[in-house]
């Protein structure tokens, strides 16, 4: 089966967000201190499937500004989600990959302007699959 992990890591996304949404539509909406453990456990789960199951309550976060600006909630979320990214780094023993030179010669190179456009066209080309989201495949380079 290919792509379980990223099933798992989704599964347990949606149940956050599920979980978050149901405690906090309606007519008293609260969120109390043991649910956002609760948020946390489950986001833990799913980035420990795959890495973007680590972003679900900062999606959250930024949900909640944008669509009903409720500061208690969104200071909560980003709160756990500055929590469960601090326990990652220290897991893992901070940000650093340690890919070499074949993984990522980007990093390697001496102009920094290189470095820098290579990236921002990375980011550019990621934001226009986000916003043009066709022709993706579960596995890019199937075609080269």
């Amino acid at each position: 089966l290919v792509g379980r992990a990223d099933a798992l890591a989704t599964l347990f996304s949606l149940l956050v967000a599920l979980i978050y949404l149901r405690r906090t539509c309606g007519r008293t909406p609260s969120l109390p201190w043991y649910m956002y453990l609760v948020l946390i456990l489950l986001t833990a789960i799913a980035g420990l499937c795959k890495e973007p199951g680590f972003t679900i309550l900062f999606f959250l976060a930024c949900a909640e500004v944008v669509l009903r600006s409720r500061w208690r909630h969104f200071f909560g979320l980003l709160l756990s989600f500055a929590f469960v990214g601090a326990v990652r780094i220290w897991y893992v023993g901070g940000a650093e990959a340690g890919f070499g030179y074949v993984d990522t010669p980007i990093k390697y190179m001496d102009s920094k302007l290189t470095r820098t456009l290579s990236y921002l066209y990375q980011h550019a080309y990621y934001a226009k699959i986000l916003v043009l989201p066709w022709h993706q495949s579960w596995d890019y380079s199937y075609d080269s």
